[in-house]
């Protein structure tokens, strides 16, 4: 089943439900993939997927300005739709398997970051590229 068929699903599962935390966030990202497919036309997986990593990534820098500002009263909101999207991701690679992946790009003689990131470009969202970088940094120093 596709991602976007799964989101109409839970969006009608949580209208059904009266579950609006979850109608809103579900009816946000189905909005994102709307506007994508009439500004490009057909959707991909991957695109879907990659809207959902940035919707994630903006509720966790979200929490993180949360925390700054004293507000924790806003980071249970940001975590039930962190959690609500997740499942809808690919597995991420572990912290031993992103290192694996640097140390055999480096031994394979690519020693600058660059060319370490651009061979993980195919990876997708299954490597967090900050961890990637890091790695790298550590690796090729």
């Amino acid at each position: 089943m596709s991602i976007k068929t799964q989101i109409t699903d839970g969006i009608k599962t949580a209208m059904r439900a009266k579950d609006t935390a979850t109608l809103s966030t579900l009816r946000n990202i189905k909005a994102k993939i709307t506007e994508k497919e009439k500004l490009s036309g057909e959707v991909s997986e991957e695109e879907i997927q990659g809207m959902i990593e940035k919707y994630v990534k903006e509720r966790e820098q979200a929490i993180d300005n949360a925390k700054q500002a004293d507000r924790e009263d806003l980071i249970p909101q940001e975590e039930a739709e962190i959690a609500l999207l997740k499942p809808f991701l690919p597995e991420k690679m572990t912290e031993e398997e992103t290192r694996a992946f640097v140390q055999k790009l480096v031994d394979e003689g690519k020693n600058n970051i660059g060319a370490i990131m651009k061979e993980a470009g195919p990876l997708g969202g299954k490597v967090d590229k900050k961890l990637l970088s890091q790695i790298a940094k550590e690796l090729t120093a």
